[in-house]
């Protein structure tokens, strides 16, 4: 009998019970990973004894068991055990190094892959085998969690609200984590709405703090910041359809178009390929910036060993490819240890830049093929969006650096700076204020026309479908050029050779009001619930203003008037910063209700205008 015709035989047999057994184990699976999640919270989370803690591993450790009978069981019952394999095999690889591991352990007595790790000179491997356990049975945690949700093509929900619901999940789930004992010092802790701020604050990759990060925070609560800001970072939609791919959710049909709309893909199949485009070119981007960091950062107390220089150079570095603006300095950049560290300040710009530009425009600038038909055929260009990217970013940062440079060489705020250090200064508060919150000089020292230029950069923000705030570069260019066609009494918009549609401008106008709107009712109440600050003169209108444009735009810029605000005046910079992160724009599509299309239309009216 051969192989094929024994495996067609043992299917028959257990096809009877194979549904009841399939469900069975992804019900007891979600308990297991629910039971895990809860495990390793109290793990970090808490003050545990070293009993505690050998109990702990040892738990997580058995329950790979159940993931590896789980995995054995799902392979006897494929139909196809040779492309399962094929899909799962860094799973497969891993539950087999763990059983080899298991069966040396308990026959010989010997803990194969740590005396291997040791023959090579790693000492304590032992922990670091823990930590590798705990990452991945974290991610197997959340594939799993995610594949026992709802399919998303089953229900009638708007993907945008779902898109939404996962992204408030994470918020109050970071700020869960932050308000735990062990992700603070000793000396201080977070309130409720102190976390939330906090958590809101880097999953909107803003910056906007109650009190200094490296003041507040643990090692441990840096690392859920970190993984705030990563998971904040990437774009919302894409991570929205990241989070749809992994729960096996489907798109139909009639959600196509919207889901088209947010990643601006002509062909929504494309979206998994996209993804992991997005994911390795984003890891590339802040590996190679780590390294320019632990290169380029200048010795000090706060990274005094090899793992403190390393830590602060990928913290810096995901901080500013997603335009978070986290710093684990004292004072961020500002800080005495790295104000005058230049090519540390360059290699941020570079980053800080890159992410504003936007993940299409950047995956259309790196690839290498399309780069070799733009040499071999002139007439081939980077799409509109990309050029319109490009050019406004790099048009703003220049306009930016020169205003700044002028209204501030001769005063405080650059005081202490050399002509070089000067003009880094301007440049790194050039490219920072349209998207990034970083500083590398007190901005309450900044001149008020400087500060006026800020909230004009500010406003604008970065590039589509980047980790950057604002109205974005696109819809400032659009209703640039809208006006200019106006006064020059064209009848069309047009731009870069090609016609800008109705459609379109109807779009950029949209965001605008959108955003004024939002700026002007959240500045409203501000100024109701700041009142006591506003009257006793420990802030200014212009501070409030400054904070408010800061929090929509996610940028993360600050007067100081972050720690002062009251808990309204918090909960209204959260909801800037939330309303800011997903887009006015995205926001109006989860919101409003299916566009009704007529046939007819009125007669065109004619008024005055201006």
């Amino acid at each position: 009998m051969s192989f094929q015709s024994f495996r067609e035989k043992f299917n028959l047999l257990i096809y009877e019970n194979k549904s009841f057994t399939l469900k069975a184990l992804k019900f007891i699976s979600l308990f297991v990973s629910l039971g895990m999640i809860g495990m390793l919270i109290y793990y970090y989370g808490f003050p545990i004894t070293s009993f505690e803690k050998a109990t702990i591993n040892q738990l997580m450790k058995a329950s790979f068991v159940f993931y590896i009978i789980s995995f054995i069981i799902r392979f006897l019952y494929s139909f196809e055990p040779g492309q399962m394999l094929r899909d799962s095999w860094i799973e497969g690889i891993l539950y087999s190094l763990i059983v080899i591991d298991a069966i040396s352990y308990v026959i010989f007595d010997v803990k194969l892959i740590a005396s291997l790790f040791e023959y090579v000179g790693v000492a304590n491997f032992d922990n670091y085998y823990n930590l590798f356990l705990q990452l991945y049975l974290l991610i197997i945690v959340g594939l799993d969690i995610g594949s026992s949700t709802v399919k998303f093509d089953k229900t009638k929900i708007n993907p945008a609200i779902i898109f939404l619901i996962v992204y408030i999940s994470i918020i109050f789930s970071g700020a869960g984590l932050l308000m735990l004992p062990e992700m603070t010092v000793a000396s201080k802790s977070l309130n409720f709405i102190d976390a939330l701020f906090t958590s809101v604050s880097a999953s909107c990759v803003t910056g906007l703090v109650i009190e200094d990060t490296a003041l507040l925070f643990t090692f441990k609560g840096q690392m859920i910041l970190l993984f705030l800001m990563k998971m904040g970072g990437i774009n919302i939609l894409l991570f929205g359809t990241f989070f749809a791919l992994i729960s096996k959710f489907g798109i139909s049909v009639k959600q196509h178009e919207i889901i088209e709309d947010f990643v601006n893909k002509d062909n929504i199949n494309q979206a998994r390929g996209l993804i992991t485009k997005i994911l390795l070119i984003s890891l590339f981007i802040e590996l190679t910036g780590a390294i320019g960091l632990f290169i380029s950062l200048p010795e000090s107390p706060e990274i005094s060993t090899i793992g403190d220089r390393l830590f602060f150079s990928i913290f810096h570095s995901i901080s500013a490819f997603n335009n978070a603006g986290f710093s684990i300095y004292q004072n961020g950049f500002a800080n005495e240890a790295v104000a005058n560290a230049g090519f540390s300040h360059l290699v941020v710009c570079v980053l800080i830049f890159i992410g504003a530009l936007g993940f299409t425009t950047i995956l259309e600038v790196s690839s290498i093929k399309g780069q070799r038909d733009r040499l071999k055929y002139p007439w081939k260009k980077l799409s509109l969006a990309s050029r319109i990217a490009l050019k406004s970013s790099i048009h703003l940062t220049i306009f930016g650096f020169i205003i700044i440079a002028l209204l501030e060489w001769d005063r405080i705020a650059f005081a202490d700076l050399d002509s070089f250090g000067k003009s880094i200064a301007a440049l790194f508060q050039s490219v920072t204020t349209r998207t990034a919150g970083f500083n590398t000089v007190n901005i309450g020292l900044l001149s008020t026309p400087t500060l006026i230029v800020f909230l004009f950069l500010m406003f604008i923000g970065g590039s589509s479908s980047s980790t950057a705030g604002g109205i974005k570069t696109s819809t400032f260019t659009l209703l640039f050029v809208a006006a200019w066609s106006t006064i020059r009494g064209k009848k069309n918009v047009e731009f870069f050779q090609r016609n800008i549609s109705f459609a379109l401008m109807e779009k950029a106008y949209t965001i605008l009001l959108f955003a004024l709107a939002c700026l002007v009712v959240s500045l409203f109440f501000l100024s109701i619930t700041e009142s006591a600050l506003l009257d006793s003169g420990q802030i200014t209108i212009i501070d409030l203003i400054f904070e408010e444009v800061s929090a929509f735009s996610t940028v993360g810029l600050s007067t100081g008037v972050t720690p002062l605000l009251s808990d309204g005046g918090k909960s209204i910079i959260m909801l800037s910063m939330f309303i800011g992160r997903l887009g006015t724009l995205t926001l109006a599509f989860a919101l409003s209700k299916r566009i009704i299309s007529t046939k007819y239309k009125y007669p065109e009216a004619h008024l005055m205008i201006g």
